[in-house]
């Protein structure tokens, strides 16, 4: 055995609210939320529901849903009108041909034209400063992947990331490598994906911290649960590690109670400063 799970060890209150969170908290998240949240983008794209995992495997509805539900998803009021406008671009790549043949361009060029037509269509500004990287940049690395297995869907290929290896931090920083993604939406993509297959327990637990977007939350119940930890002074992918371990310790999956303490969080507590009294009431 490793020698941090020996020094390691957590109080059977502890492990209680860890176990509550995870469970209740992070089943409600799924079905209240997550699910609900996908199919709703899975139609957006064209194609009716009637298996969620599949259809993102498609390439087109993959990376539709992408731009629908996590590429905008920390830009705030903007974001659905982003989401939308994006996905309108993406139709139209595959409105009057096959999508292979824009997963069969050498770059993404050709999408950022459609984005920037509908803005102007829309009287809005493109933003190209901030907005290229991530659209252009998305589609360009679906077309890498149709390179490589002839498919081009990005959910299929994180799929194959992990069964393959157990590993999924070469998927990772490829991703927060493009211009506009970074590691919390990176991390909350790759979270759900790693949900929806159930793979999380095929991923190596050193690799399992970059399945922990961390919002104020998360920080707010690892400040609450993990033994010594200083909350304010510690960065993101420090907690997110200690996270991890709490969730391997109380013998629960990291990736429902990050879930669960997001949902907790927004639907029970709402203010943090409210926190502490909610999460003893438990």
């Amino acid at each position: 055995m490793e020698r941090s799970l020996l020094l390691y060890s957590i109080d059977d209150r502890t492990r209680a609210l860890t176990q509550k969170l995870a469970t209740e908290y992070g089943e409600r998240f799924v079905e209240e939320y997550l699910k609900p949240s996908l199919q709703s983008a899975v139609r957006h794209s064209g194609r009716e529901v009637s298996e969620l995992t599949e259809n993102l495997l498609d390439p087109y509805t993959g990376l539709s849903v992408f731009f629908d539900h996590y590429a905008f998803s920390r830009r705030g009021k903007e974001r659905e009108t982003l989401a939308k406008t994006t996905c309108e671009a993406l139709s139209r790549l595959a409105k009057e041909k096959p999508f292979t043949d824009a997963l069969g361009l050498s770059d993404g060029e050709v999408f950022w034209q459609e984005f920037l037509a509908i803005s102007d269509e829309d009287k809005r500004k493109p933003q190209e400063q901030i907005n290229r990287g991530v659209i252009q940049g998305m589609l360009e690395l679906a077309q890498e992947i149709y390179r490589l297995d002839g498919v081009g869907s990005i959910c299929a290929w994180v799929k194959a990331a992990v069964e393959n290896t157990g590993r999924i931090d070469a998927v990772f920083e490829r991703i927060v490598d493009i211009r506009g993604m970074g590691p919390k939406t990176t991390s909350l993509f790759l979270r759900d994906m790693v949900f929806l297959y159930g793979l999380e327990d095929q991923i190596d637990n050193v690799d399992r911290l970059l399945l922990q977007p961390v919002d104020r939350w998360l920080r707010l119940s690892a400040s609450y649960l993990v033994p010594d930890l200083e909350e304010d002074q510690c960065a993101d992918w420090i907690l997110a590690g200690k996270v991890a371990k709490l969730a391997r310790h109380a013998g629960v999956s990291g990736i429902m109670f990050n879930m669960g303490s997001t949902f907790f969080g927004m639907k029970e507590v709402k203010n943090p400063e409210f926190f502490v009294a909610c999460i003893e009431r438990l």
